[in-house]
């Protein structure tokens, strides 16, 4: 498993591995499935930038 540094850009290849799916479709199939779209995006985004962005 590849293993994201914080200093390194974030790629469309490795956002399935930090978001812990197989596939940016499965990413997008479990977004719909909540139902409530803008929430989902939301925990995805921040769920995204606990791990590219440093600590505070």
């Amino acid at each position: 498993i590849p293993v994201h540094r914080k200093e390194d850009p974030i790629t469309w290849e490795e956002l399935p591995t930090l978001t812990g799916s197989c596939n940016i479709m499965t990413i997008e199939d479990r977004l719909l499935d909540k139902g409530d779209l803008f929430a989902s995006m939301y925990r995805l985004g921040k769920s995204i930038a606990e791990v590219v962005l440093p600590e505070k």
